[in-house]
């Protein structure tokens, strides 16, 4: 993790990102005027909207408690990202192929060195479904099952390659902890002590968020019959909790809010399948326990 992202990178995010889009999925906003959009401020309680957005200066600023900046510095303020996680986050939006991107060294915590870690593993199982020869089989698994490409980009889907080193070589160039990537679910380590090797392979990848947006886990179904067990969940660790995980649940969040309800199914193939037929409030558990 020896480069910082690329200002290119850092500028083609911030002229493409819709700021109205992104404050949005948190806040209620309506228009006034012709550049102008207003509601309640995220950042403190009020009763009457003082929470200001401009899609011409592409700022936002609230005239009670005086919180004000960019698209930037909102995800940094208000989902408590880093500078680079923030930019992440919006070039996912935009599907920007960030896989190749190498972090900086910020200082940082085990739980979020593991986010990180989950953040990687999810662009790269992207990238291998989207634009591989090795995904093909993965990507003719989602279209046979009626998930079409849409999708495929909004739940960044994944495939988790058969080699069983791939993703291991990739944190390890990115300089990882792996004994902390052994912790945090993505690699196993053997009970004869031999060296750790990737969790998930030959499986379609649903990746796991907590209620933040961040990456935690992922849900991982087989793609031939003797890879047992069918459905594979990322182990319990310090940041995956599967009785407190729901499925989705940071994508259907802003459509909750203003519909007030959820539809619940009971797996992660059903929420996608149902937000291709229009219910964008879906969200599931991760197993019956």
């Amino acid at each position: 993790m020896s480069k910082t992202i690329p200002e290119p990178l850092i500028r083609e995010v911030r002229e493409r990102t819709d700021i109205v889009d992104v404050i949005g999925e948190v806040v209620e906003l309506k228009k006034q005027g012709q550049d102008r959009y207003v509601g309640l401020c995220p950042f403190h309680g009020e009763n009457t909207p003082s929470f200001s957005v401009s899609k011409d200066r592409q700022l936002y600023h609230c005239f009670g408690c005086k919180a004000s900046g960019n698209v930037v510095s909102f995800l940094i303020d208000h989902g408590k990202l880093s500078f680079q996680e923030a930019i992440l986050k919006l070039a996912d939006n935009l599907n920007i192929d960030t896989q190749h991107v190498e972090l900086s060294p910020e200082p940082t915590s085990e739980g979020e060195m593991m986010r990180e870690g989950h953040s990687l593993a999810t662009r790269f199982y992207h990238h291998l479904l989207m634009n591989t020869e090795q995904g093909r089989v993965a990507y003719q698994y989602f279209q046979e099952r009626g998930v079409n490409e849409e999708a495929m980009l909004h739940f960044r889907l994944g495939y988790a390659p058969r080699e069983r080193s791939a993703l291991k070589t990739l944190l390890d160039k990115r300089e990882f902890n792996l004994k902390l990537m052994a912790n945090a679910g993505l690699l196993q380590v053997p009970e004869d002590g031999r060296s750790s090797y990737d969790r998930f392979s030959d499986r379609v990848m649903f990746p796991l968020h907590d209620i933040g947006g961040k990456h935690v886990g992922f849900n991982a179904r087989a793609l031939v019959k003797d890879n047992h067990p069918k459905y594979l969940n990322s182990p319990e660790s310090a940041l995956f909790k599967k009785s407190n995980m729901l499925y989705a649940y940071h994508l259907a969040k802003p459509v909750a809010r203003k519909k007030d309800q959820v539809v619940l199914f009971e797996g992660c193939m059903d929420v996608v399948s149902a937000w291709i037929h229009g219910i964008d409030n879906g969200i599931a558990t991760l197993g019956t326990a």
